[in-house]
């Protein structure tokens, strides 16, 4: 699955979730702080190479955790909750 717009790259330990009471409305859950929110997090390091007139992919920007929404949204739960919106159950936000 992947979400609309394409490939998506989330800075490490973020991952892409579907809201459970707003389909096709996607969310973004922090593993390590348990931090959900519904902008989208900024990969600072693709942002500077993408600012820098390069095409950073995963291997370029750094090897780091980077993952591609479908990777993210395969990936599973793990971590303290997530299941739900920002604000909602899943979390903060």
């Amino acid at each position: 699955m992947s979400l609309p717009g394409g490939p998506l790259i989330l800075p490490p330990g973020w991952l892409a979730k579907e809201s459970a009471s707003q389909p096709f409305s996607f969310y973004f859950y922090n593993l390590e702080t348990g931090v959900s929110q519904w902008d989208q997090p900024v990969d600072e390091d693709a942002e500077r190479a993408r600012n820098a007139g390069g095409s950073a992919t995963d291997a370029e920007v750094s090897s780091g955790d980077k993952r591609t929404s479908s990777e993210a949204l395969g990936g599973g739960g793990g971590g303290r909750g997530g299941g739900g919106p920002p604000g909602g159950a899943g979390g903060g936000g």
